[in-house]
């Protein structure tokens, strides 16, 4: 049997080479993280390692097991005299070939069987494909379980219902608000908050940007990023391409007199500065200059590369800043979408925008739960973004 082994950064990559050595029949034996050392043993990375063979290696050993099984001891049938030494060594090797195939595929099928008692292969793959997809474990078994639940048996043998099935229940998972709603007659306050580095001030000046030139609403920016002069000429200068006004708040009075000065526009938008999760100095005085802009919505910003940690640390420690709706960007840097499902399944809000690029203001989508389901699910790709992965893994 041709058993390789195959490396890579991520699962995704790794199946891309499986598929390419062995095709779409290909069975995975058995996948581990290891430690690749670096440069004279430092700087090492963790990479993704599989073994995997050809579904037809594995069909061709079963038949083989089959014929040789009963040369052997308690066998069934044969006697030790009608078995040379060659053929009992060869069929000894078959089958410890066969039983460790058996013995992995069985152990990855037993992961989601603990939780879901008759899983059928199709509910099986099923769970195969949000795992690779990077969702979270305990997510993947749980949509798994309820489709198993809903669906009759021969729903479930039936590709294009199973399909259906799942994506209905992963939009029921990822809640969106759509984008920012402007109400007549009165003007609307909205807040972007999150930690340094997830695109904050980029988001604030594609939702201007979009609101301004395709809604036609008169936008107001006030910025309270006095930390970083970049951040106060980058937003000014989309201010003035724009041409809407711009004012610097460096105090909670300050953006209070602001706040009143632009409530003749249908929709202020504030940019804060990037506080650190961990900071809860920084983020008490964050909460001082919201208590003084009164916002009508709080949206928490954070980027899809971050660490499953950091965002739920993020997470818990914005909350109490009155946060709305959840804004999440940097699409366009992560292999696959899984992740969405895991924040949205922490976080009690809706998704309001999503992210994946430096365009202003083209790089930006409003929250579309059907849309996300298909991203994760691998059925369309981005806009303007190359992925060959999508390409033979509907």
């Amino acid at each position: 049997m041709n058993i390789r082994t195959f490396l890579g950064a991520s699962e995704d990559k790794v199946i891309a080479q499986i598929k390419q050595a062995f095709g779409r029949d290909a069975v995975i034996l058995s996948t581990r993280r290891v430690k690749r050392e670096g440069l004279m043993g430092l700087m090492g990375r963790t990479v993704i390692e599989v073994e995997a063979c050809s579904g037809r290696d594995v069909a061709r050993t079963k038949m083989l097991a089959r014929r040789i099984e009963p040369s052997f001891p308690g066998g069934g049938g044969g006697t030790a005299a009608a078995s040379s030494a060659a053929s009992l060594s060869a069929g000894g090797e078959i089958l410890r070939e066969l039983q460790y195939v058996k013995s992995a595929i069985v152990e990855m099928a037993g992961r989601v069987r603990g939780d879901v008692p008759d899983l059928t292969p199709e509910l099986q793959e099923a769970y195969q494909r949000l795992v690779e997809n990077e969702v979270a474990k305990d997510i993947a078994c749980a949509i798994v379980k309820s489709l198993n639940e809903k669906l009759s048996r021969d729903q479930l043998k039936d590709p294009e219902i199973l399909r259906t099935h799942l994506r209905a229940v992963l939009e029921e998972r990822l809640p969106t608000s759509g984008p920012i709603v402007v109400p007549g007659g009165r003007a609307k306050r909205v807040v972007f908050v999150g930690p340094t580095g997830v695109g904050k001030t980029t988001t604030v000046a594609k939702v201007a940007a979009r609101m301004h030139l395709r809604e036609k609403v008169s936008v107001g920016l006030i910025t309270i990023d006095t930390y970083r002069l970049a951040a106060v000429e980058q937003l000014r200068s989309y201010a003035n391409i724009l041409k809407i006004p711009l004012r610097v708040a460096d105090s909670p009075a300050e953006l209070g007199r602001s706040v009143q000065d632009f409530s003749g526009h249908d929709v202020t938008l504030i940019d804060t500065a990037g506080r650190s999760q961990h900071d809860t100095l920084r983020l008490n005085e964050l909460k001082l200059f919201l208590d003084a802009a009164r916002p009508d919505e709080v949206h928490l910003v954070m980027s899809l590369t971050a660490n499953a940690k950091a965002m739920c640390r993020t997470i818990e420690n914005f909350m109490p800043l009155g946060v709305t709706q959840i804004v999440l960007t940097k699409l366009d840097e992560i292999e696959t979408f899984g992740l969405i499902l895991n924040v949205m399944a922490r976080v009690d809000r809706k998704l309001s925008y999503v992210t994946f690029g430096q365009s202003v203001p083209d790089d930006i989508e409003p929250g579309r739960s059907g849309r996300l389901a298909r991203l994760i699910l691998r059925e369309e790709p981005l806009p303007g973004v190359d992925r060959s992965v999508f390409r033979g893994m509907a």
